[in-house]
């Protein structure tokens, strides 16, 4: 496990707090808590490597806390992406982290969650940026997500829509629009038992297109993929996870098998 966090941290109250350096954006579920224990599948969703490109930091100021109980906010200005121009992975090249870019542009990122219903965690995100230097281009991008406990099930999923203007004026086929989410559900058969450890088995449903709609009027294909699988817990901060994945984009069907341990400390 690695963790990206460099930021300082001004403790005011439970309203108003302060965070400078280098920072997990806040968008999703999975960037600012990307711990293999935290999600079910051995790798993470591709919403989280092409759309909500995880592991994604940036260097800013932040501020937040409670609106009131159980409402929480973020708010930040930080160092933009600097998109590119097509492919699946124009977002995701497109992070900066702490040293990879030397002229940023100046970023907004916003997310809200609500905890008030014991195990529900909902909430939205929202980021907005210049796309690149030079170029009259914004890069508008949000997500809404859900996180559902409930004795040994769980619920969890997240959809996201990234949207850039003036797209042309960055080249004829630069992408215009990226959409896709997933939802997961699980459920832990041993918590019928009394025993301690952890087995939930687990079903995901995921659909993605990182160029959903380009400046030249094509796009690209979807990727749907449904994942089934199993973790084991023999400790809360250590998991043996396998899963199957059937994934299809265009005519092109794969199944992926995969097995792997994770662990926190």
């Amino acid at each position: 496990m690695c963790h990206i966090n460099e930021a300082l941290k001004e403790l005011i109250n439970k309203n108003v707090n302060i965070r400078v350096g280098n920072m997990l954006m806040p968008m999703g579920l999975i960037n600012e808590r990307h711990e293999p224990t935290l999600f079910t599948t051995v790798q993470r969703p591709s919403t989280s490597k092409y759309l909500i490109p995880s592991t994604w930091h940036e260097s800013g100021a932040m501020v937040y806390g409670d609106i009131i109980d159980n409402l929480s906010y973020k708010f930040a200005a930080v160092s933009a992406l600097q998109t590119g121009v097509d492919g699946k992975s124009w977002l995701r090249d497109g992070r900066g982290g702490s040293f990879k870019q030397t002229d940023a542009n100046m970023a907004f990122v916003a997310r809200i969650d609500y905890t008030g219903i014991n195990g529900l965690l909902i909430g939205a995100s929202a980021y907005t940026a210049p796309s690149v230097n030079g170029e009259s281009s914004t890069t508008n991008m949000y997500d809404v997500h859900v996180d559902y406990k409930n004795s040994g099930a769980r619920v969890y999923g997240v959809y996201t829509q990234t949207d850039r203007s003036n797209a042309s004026d960055i080249a004829a086929n630069a992408v215009e629009k990226a959409q896709g989410g997933y939802i997961n559900a699980s459920f832990d058969v041993l918590s019928l038992t009394s025993m301690n450890t952890q087995l939930p088995v687990f079903v995901q449903y995921e659909s993605i297109n990182p160029e959903q709609e380009r400046a030249d009027g094509t796009s690209g294909d979807s990727t749907e993929t449904t994942t089934v699988g199993i973790n084991y817990f023999p400790h809360e901060q250590v998991v043996l996870k396998f899963d199957y994945a059937m994934a299809s984009q265009g005519t092109v069907d794969t199944d992926t098998a995969s097995i792997s341990m994770g662990f926190i400390f």
